[in-house]
């Protein structure tokens, strides 16, 4: 219920800062290292003791609207919607045949407030936190894995950037990369599934740019 209403918020809030003057709106995705770790256990240690070989990797997707700049400063006031999913691809082997292919995703969400901010013309830096919660599946069989399918308790994230802005005019690209951590309790089993991501990620965004120097 929490996590309905503070979606139904995002989604109130943002339409209004659209039709704002000074709108701030950014959105995109990447990829990189993604790590869990399950109850202080690696999430791919946890697999690989039940007869299962794993690869990973992250991914990332992510929209930030908001207002600015502030009082005529380089800042922008921001609200953060962005998910890491870090994906295992398992396989099963027996003796020495694999007996076949399945996917665990672990994906955090976080909901929060942030800020934007431009040192140089060139150079976006970026920093949010706020609440979180998980959106974990498989395609394992029955019983497999479900202690850690559960939904969140409702937890606690922090996303932090750096990135290249191209573009001079309010239409640009963001290029950068960036480092992302959820911590969420699991209902029932109550285990906490602590997840990170380091990743690049490329954006579109529209701003109104600070008339900063390039250097």
């Amino acid at each position: 219920m929490k996590k309905n209403i503070i979606l139904a918020i995002f989604f109130i809030c943002v339409p209004m800062v659209i039709f704002a003057q000074g709108l701030y709106f950014d959105a995109g995705a990447g990829i990189g290292q993604a790590w869990t770790r399950l109850g202080g256990q690696n999430a791919i240690d946890v697999v690989n003791t039940r007869g299962l070989q794993a690869s990973q990797y992250g991914m990332y997707l992510g929209i930030k609207a908001g207002y600015g700049p502030v009082a005529d400063m380089p800042f922008f006031v921001v609200c953060d919607l962005s998910m890491i999913r870090h994906v295992l691809n398992l396989q099963y082997f027996s003796g020495e045949l694999n007996r076949g292919s399945f996917d665990m995703s672990l994906s955090s969400i976080i909901i929060g407030p942030g800020i934007v901010y431009y040192p140089i013309s060139l150079v976006q830096l970026g920093l949010s936190a706020g609440f979180s919660f998980v959106y974990n599946t498989n395609n394992l069989p029955d019983g497999v894995f479900s202690e850690y399918m559960f939904n969140t308790k409702g937890g606690f994230a922090w996303n932090a950037s750096a990135a290249l802005d191209f573009g001079r005019r309010n239409h640009g690209c963001l290029a950068g990369i960036q480092f992302f951590q959820a911590m969420n309790p699991l209902q029932v089993s109550n285990i906490i599934q602590n997840t990170f991501q380091l990743g690049v990620f490329v954006k579109y965004t529209y701003r109104q740019k600070p008339f900063l120097p390039f250097f």
